[in-house]
C-alpha cells in the first residue's frame, strides 16, 4: 500500500506526525526529485558477513579501520562507516544485500551527513527490501534507523522491522531535521509507528512509496 498521510500530532495507518509547526514549507507526503549529483562526490559501501546476492560488493563487511570506500572493502555497519568518513554532499552509502542484527541500529545526526537540498546524502538499500535491519531483543530498541537533527538525506529500499519505532525523525533543541526522503522502504512489526517525525521543527519531510505491516 501507498504512505498514509499524517496530520500532526495524530496516528494514521503506521506513521506519526508529531511537529506543532511546520517551517520552511508544508508536509510532501508524495514527492520525490532526483538529486544532482556533484563532481568529487563518494561513495561508500556497508555488507554484511555473507556475499549471497551481493550487486554493490564482492566482499563479507569487516569494521575496521578506514573501511567502506570501495566495494572490495564494505564496513559490516553503517555506524561505523559513520566514524570513518565524513559524508558531504551528493555522497550516497551503499547497503548491500543482507540480515543486519542489532549492529544494524542506525543513527544518522546532521554532525554525520548534511546534504544540501540540491545534492542529498543517499543510503540506498538493495531493492526489494533485500537490506534488512532487524531487532532480535525481547524488548525493542528505540528506532532501527534514526535521522536526528538530519537535513537532506535520502533513506531508500530498506526492510526495518521489530524495533519500537522503524524510522524516526526527530528534531531537538531548537535545530531543524528537514526536507529527508524516506522512500520504498518496508516497515514491518514495529511496535508503535513504522515511520515517526517528532519535533517543532521537524519540517518538510517526505514518507513515499513505502509498505507498512502490521504490529
Amino acid at each position: 500500500p501507498a504512505s498514509p498521510a499524517a496530520e500532526a500530532g495524530t496516528t494514521n495507518g503506521l506513521m506519526r506526525y508529531d511537529g506543532t509547526a511546520v517551517v520552511g514549507g508544508a508536509r510532501d507526503i508524495g514527492a520525490y526529485e532526483s538529486p544532482f549529483v556533484p563532481d568529487g562526490a563518494n561513495t561508500y559501501y556497508v555488507n554484511d558477513s555473507s556475499t549471497s546476492g551481493d550487486i554493490y560488493t564482492c566482499l563479507a563487511g569487516s569494521d575496521v579501520a578506514s573501511c567502506g570506500d570501495t566495494p572490495g572493502d564494505p564496513c559490516a555497519t553503517v555506524n561505523f562507516l559513520l566514524s570513518q568518513w565524513n559524508l558531504g554532499p551528493g555522497d550516497t552509502v551503499y547497503v548491500d544485500t543482507g540480515q543486519y542484527g542489532m549492529n544494524a541500529i542506525t543513527r544518522i545526526s546532521n554532525a554525520d551527513a548534511d546534504g544540501t537540498p540540491a545534492a542529498p546524502i543517499t543510503f540506498q538499500g538493495v531493492s526489494g527490501g533485500l537490506s534488512t535491519f532487524s531487532n532480535t531483543l525481547p524488548v525493542p530498541p528505540n528506532a532501527g534507523i534514526t535521522l536526528s537533527n538530519a537535513k537532506n538525506v535520502r533513506v531508500y529500499d530498506f526492510r526495518v522491522r521489530g524495533f519500537s519505532n522503524g524510522i524516526f525523525i526527530r528534531e531537538f533543541g531548537g535545530q531543524r531535521a528537514t526536507n529527508n526522503v524516506i522512500r520504498n522502504c518496508t516497515l514491518l512489526s514495529n511496535l508503535y509507528f513504522g515511520v515517526q517525525i517528532l519535533g517543532a521543527f521537524a519540517s518538510a519531510n517526505r514518507v513515499v512509496s513505502n509498505a507498512f505491516e502490521g504490529k
